[in-house]
């Protein structure tokens, strides 16, 4: 999830024949503090890059900082990469990055969604997430559509001079951001589209290390989802069936390389995924070791009787 699995792809594709199956699936603890749990069908993609910029030929200081007074006549890369984040921030904001337009629900998503929608609680999703608001509407559809369908620019990092007091021009600048792109788009598109808005707004501002992770998607009337939402219902109350998951796993390979249906899910609470105190609890992984016999037996059965 973090690199992009760069060689797995190419191990996948090698090794269709050894990897033929009769379909997919990733077990993970995703219930609630309530004992809710999820299954995921699909998941976001993410286009994952790094701006920075540095002084050069175009102007600023070259190898080291200079001192702020000389701001007045030296151009200052920490500007330039600020500019191309508010012109990709704005973009991405009013849907004007190539390749991305307005959410869509599909149609075969929209019972699904309206199934998620009367069981979602934004209260306690806020709390969850460890937030005091949300950035647009707070209705529990609002916020599962932007969940699983809409584009986001993130920006996971910034790094440029000094804070502790020194007045200076930094001689370099550097963000990492990620974009995470709902089933549909075309990533290439959406790359060059980037590319043109940093070239157009601020031409020091070199793009780095492009990876593109796709979306993924799949149907939820296969075994192996079935089995998944029986398997939840053994052990725990009705699980919330989620046609996309907001993040991302390597599904795409199960689906686009291998021609697998999949489902993703498990019951057992964990939270603060990413943070330093992420956690699983033990009730969780005891019921997580239940359901995952019961789903191995209710696929089982079910390819039985197909079979």
């Amino acid at each position: 999830e973090e690199l992009g699995s760069p060689n797995l792809p190419h191990v996948m594709s090698d090794r269709r024949a050894e990897l033929a199956a009769s379909a997919a699936f990733d077990m993970d603890l995703t219930a609630d503090r309530r004992g809710v749990s999820e299954i995921y069908l699909g998941c976001k993609g993410i286009a994952s890059f790094v701006l920075r910029c540095s002084g050069g030929e175009w102007g600023g200081p070259v190898d080291r900082a200079l001192h702020s007074s000389e701001g007045a006549v030296i151009a200052s890369p920490a500007w330039s990469l600020s500019r191309a984040l508010t012109a990709l921030d704005d973009a991405a904001r009013r849907n004007a990055i190539d390749g991305l337009g307005p959410s869509r629900v599909p149609l075969e998503d929209e019972e699904l969604l309206d199934a998620l929608a009367r069981d979602f609680d934004p209260v306690a999703h806020l709390e969850e997430s460890n937030a005091l608001a949300y950035r647009g509407p707070e209705d529990a559809r609002s916020l599962l559509t932007a969940l699983m369908y809409e584009p986001v620019l993130n920006l996971n990092g910034l790094s440029a001079g000094s804070i502790t007091g020194k007045t200076i021009v930094p001689h370099a600048a550097r963000a990492a951001l990620d974009l995470r792109i709902p089933y549909g788009t075309d990533a290439d598109s959406v790359v060059a589209g980037i590319e043109r808005i940093v070239a157009e707004t601020s031409p020091e501002v070199v793009i780095d290390g492009v990876q593109l992770c796709p979306p993924s998607r799949t149907t939820a009337n296969s075994p192996v989802a079935r089995a998944m939402v029986e398997s939840q219902r053994d052990v725990g109350p009705q699980p919330q069936v989620w046609p996309s998951a907001p993040w991302w796993a390597p599904f795409y390979l199960f689906e686009q390389v291998l021609g697998l249906p999949f489902a993703s899910g498990g019951v057992g609470h964990a939270a603060r995924a990413h943070a330093s105190d992420e956690y699983a609890t033990i009730a969780g992984l005891r019921a997580h070791m239940r359901q995952s016999i019961a789903f191995l037996h209710r696929f089982a059965r079910a390819a039985e009787a197909e079979g």
